[in-house]
């Protein structure tokens, strides 16, 4: 190596392992292990500036020679270049060294060091730290110390690496190279550049909507309409009292579908909360958000009269909308003509129409929107609301999810995909996410409504409060229109970004509500994304 190596006189979470590796006369090499592990520095910026050209092609075939690391980056599925494509894949590059140097342990930390050194034999290196058992040890402690200084907070791979410097700081070294601004590399990068220039630490913006210092979310209202109860003190009721929703489909003959069985709600009396009229012009998903809507405002205690109309929002999410009502009309249409196709068509199955109904049930004249993303849509309307309260756009906002899909073309649809359990026998055992003999999901129906308030205005009026909506993150992962990329890296970004968003780090989250589709793929993914992002 070109630079002099220096140990720092402070101690750190490694010097257990140097000692050791100092006191071990057997190990010939000990200078230049220690020299390796000193280096961190070198490494960790050697990154940095490949990240910086956006040389990946040339690095990601460099690890590769290194059998632990080839070895787990097959492992976890985060192959940060794709050799038979020849094609770099720039994101996952960041996401894939992003979890090598600092989701696995030290062992992969201290093993991805030395390597910059000719004189070194990593296949002993590797075996002499596997025999030590500290490592792993020590990795966790440095996880552990990640974590904790909200390493989330920078969702980038540099931002990460400049954090795992300043952690090792008492065992770096400062380079006069790099101090001029340059780094020199070694030998094995040949084939790419000998000399990159450094720069200054990339900076990475987040960019966020509009916010307004002191204004937070909260819940102060809850409305359910589901299979297993109407209310929230029924729907709480079904599930503690573990109460099957599904079963065989009643509203038509399933008979010649694969797929035979639904959640349905039976117990559903729409007139129960809107009159007759209402119920013929709006779909069943919006008789049930506005049913979902009643009982929130009543759980929150809000009172229509006192509250400004112009500062109530509402943000539904909804999958579908109105398609009941949309498989009817085709059937009219096919079997007695045009003529008999009734006029509301257009407008009860527009996507829009459950926000729209609600608004107008109840007079609220904040912003009406509903958000269709498919299986998420729910919570990019709670995040979109949090966002909307946190830029005073809104006061209250009538937030959630609404559907109700259950037809025969449905089901036809999913069945084709083989998404669907085909448990027809036995449907109080078809879903069972996560389980090895899962084979597909369940159509369900039913909406889940909330009172969403900013804090201050819920203290005022005395609300009782529920829970606080901390964070929100969205990504897209570009991949596919029903799979999951296999890799799962933009929906860990996601997590990252919500808890970015929301100031909390890995560790401080005790429970996760996973989307559990019960399908091979999806559950497959969300495993990888949990060990991922919380390690487990």
């Amino acid at each position: 190596m070109s630079a002099e190596l220096k140990k720092s006189n402070n101690s750190s979470s490694f010097d257990n392992l140097l000692d050791i590796i100092i006191s071990d006369e057997n190990w010939k090499k000990s200078q230049t292990i220690i020299q390796q592990l000193i280096g961190k520095e070198l490494f960790l910026s050697t990154l940095n500036e490949f990240a910086i050209d956006k040389n990946y092609p040339e690095f990601c075939q460099w690890l590769q020679n290194f059998p632990l690391m080839k070895e787990k980056c097959l492992d976890c599925h985060l192959n940060c270049y794709n050799i038979q494509s020849n094609k770099p894949q720039i994101f996952r590059c960041h996401s894939g060294l992003t979890y090598l140097v600092i989701q696995l342990s030290s062992q992969v930390i201290a093993t991805s060091i030395p390597i910059l050194c000719d004189d070194f034999d990593i296949k002993d290196f590797i075996k002499y730290i596997e025999e030590s058992q500290l490592p792993c040890d020590e990795g966790l402690k440095l996880i552990d110390k990640l974590r904790s200084e909200n390493l989330v907070k920078q969702n980038q791979l540099l931002l990460a690496l400049n954090l795992i410097e300043s952690i090792l700081e008492p065992l770096s070294i400062r380079l006069s190279e790099m101090n001029q601004g340059s780094i020199v590399i070694d030998k094995k990068f040949e084939s790419s550049s000998q000399t990159m220039k450094r720069t200054e630490p990339i900076s990475v913006e987040v960019l966020r909507p509009r916010r307004i210092e002191g204004r937070r979310a909260v819940i102060t209202g809850i409305g359910v309409v589901s299979p297993i109860g109407i209310g929230k003190e029924a729907f709480l009721e079904g599930l503690l009292g573990s109460k099957n929703g599904v079963h065989r489909i009643t509203f038509f003959d399933p008979s010649d579908l694969p797929s035979q069985m639904a959640g349905e709600v039976r117990d559903f009396v729409p007139t129960k909360y809107m009159d007759q009229k209402t119920v013929s012009h709006t779909a069943r998903a919006s008789q049930f958000a506005i049913a979902g809507t009643q009982m929130a405002l009543e759980d929150a205690g809000i009172i229509l009269e006192e509250e400004n109309a112009d500062r109530i929002a509402v943000i539904l999410g909804a999958g579908t909308n109105g398609m009941e009502f949309a498989a009817d009309q085709c059937y009219l249409y096919i079997t007695e003509g045009r003529k008999r196709v009734s006029p509301y068509s257009g407008i009860i199955v527009f996507a829009g129409a459950c926000s729209g109904a609600v608004s107008m049930k109840f007079g609220f004249r904040g912003l009406s929107h509903t958000i269709s993303t498919g299986c998420s849509s729910s919570n990019d309307a709670i995040g979109a609301s949090l966002r909307f309260i946190r830029s005073g756009d809104a006061d209250i906002i009538i937030t959630g999810g609404t559907d109700a899909a259950i037809t025969s073309l449905t089901i036809t649809a999913f069945s084709a995909l083989r998404a669907l359990s085909v448990r027809n026998d036995t449907p109080e055992e078809a879903s069972r996410p996560f389980d090895k003999e899962r084979d597909g999901f369940v159509i369900g129906e039913g909406s889940a409504i909330f009172v969403i308030e900013e804090l201050n205005h819920a203290l005022r009026r005395g609300a009782r409060i529920y829970a606080e909506v901390l964070g929100y993150g969205a990504t897209s992962d570009a991949y596919h229109i029903v799979k999951p990329a296999p890799d799962g890296v933009s929906a860990a970004r996601a997590i990252y970004l919500a808890l970015e968003d929301a100031n909390l780090s890995p560790s401080d989250i005790e429970y996760v509500n996973a989307h559990g589709s019960s399908t091979p793929l999806n559950d497959k993914t969300e495993t990888l994304i949990s060990r991922m992002v919380f390690g487990k």
